[in-house]
């Protein structure tokens, strides 16, 4: 199932951030958090909004065994972030990516299991 690839892609996530030094031990300040903008770009740098957002969210949701968003597109941002900083983001780019894919799969996964009848978040078949 796809949220045991999302959870690996998450902590694998995660060591990528402190393998290239971008892990920080002390949150954003509250203010950062109550951005709109995509990504908290205007309040946090990007690894903190993946470190401090992302990673919360998305193990706040398999936790909790509710959905994935049907779109996911985070690793483009990355590479925009990262472009200039060297061959060493590969492995973070590369992770995103797979983080990407294993949300939209999720996701294409739920949208059949509706077609079916199926009900994806208790396994109940749909009344007719």
């Amino acid at each position: 199932m796809q949220s045991e690839y999302i959870k690996r892609s998450l902590q694998q996530l995660e060591q990528d951030l402190k393998q290239l030094d971008l892990w920080s031990p002390a949150s954003p300040e509250a203010a950062a958090f109550e951005s709109t903008a995509p990504f908290f770009h205007d309040r946090m740098d990007f690894s903190d909004w993946l470190q401090w957002v992302l990673i919360p969210r998305f193990r706040s949701l398999l936790d909790a065994g509710l959905p994935f968003p049907d779109n996911c597109a985070i690793a483009p941002m990355a590479e925009v972030q990262y472009a200039q900083k060297g061959p060493e983001y590969a492995a973070l780019i590369h992770t995103l990516r797979e983080l990407d894919n294993h949300v939209m799969e999720a996701a294409r996964q739920r949208q059949a299991d509706k077609s079916a009848g199926t009900d994806p978040d208790n396994g109940a078949v749909a009344d007719e």
